[in-house]
C-alpha cells in the first residue's frame, strides 16, 4: 500500500472507490487494522452462517458464539494496531497473527475431524471455507508485517 498520496481523491487511480479508501491507506497500521476487521467480519458472517444451515438449533449456536467471538478478537487487535502508540500496535499486530494462526489449526482440525464422521459432513464445506480465509487472512498479514529496522539495514 502506498502512502504517498494518502487522503488525496484528485491524484488517486480508484477516484470513485470509498473516496479512496481502498488504496490509498495512511499508513501500515490503518491498512492491517482495515485487513483484520475484514477478517473478523469474515469469521462472525461464516459462523451465523452455521447456525443459520442448521436453523438456529440450540446445538448449533456455538458456530455463531464462536464467529463472533473471533470477530471480536480481530476487532480488538485492530483497535491495537491503528493506536499509532508503539507497544500496543506491537502487542496487536503480534497477537493478530498468533491468534489467525491458532484459528487456522483449529478450522482444519475440525475439516479432518469432520471428514471422518458422516454425520458431520454438513460443517466439512464450512471448516474448508473458514479455513481458506484463514489461510488468506495468514499471508496477507504475514506480508503487511514491516521488516523491523534491524533487517533493513542488513541489506
Amino acid at each position: 500500500f502506498s502512502s504517498n498520496h494518502a487522503g488525496s481523491v484528485e491524484r488517486c487511480p480508484v477516484r470513485y472507490a470509498f473516496s479512496c479508501f481502498l488504496c490509498c491507506w495512511p499508513d501500515m497500521s490503518t491498512a492491517f487494522g482495515s485487513m483484520l476487521l475484514v477478517y473478523g467480519v469474515f469469521l462472525g458472517f461464516c459462523g451465523t452462517a452455521g447456525a443459520a444451515l442448521h436453523h438456529w438449533d440450540k446445538k448449533a449456536m456455538h458456530s455463531m458464539y464462536a464467529g463472533l467471538g473471533g470477530f471480536a478478537s480481530m476487532f480488538v487487535c485492530a483497535l491495537l494496531s491503528v493506536s499509532g502508540a508503539k507497544i500496543p500496535v506491537a502487542i496487536g499486530v503480534h497477537l493478530a497473527l498468533l491468534l489467525i494462526l491458532l484459528f487456522l489449526l483449529v478450522f482444519l482440525v475440525q475439516a479432518v475431524k469432520s471428514s471422518r464422521d458422516a454425520a458431520k459432513l454438513d460443517r466439512l464445506v464450512l471448516f474448508i471455507i473458514m479455513g481458506a480465509g484463514s489461510a488468506l487472512a495468514l499471508a496477507k498479514a504475514i506480508s503487511m508485517k514491516p521488516k523491523s529496522k534491524k533487517d533493513k539495514s542488513d541489506k
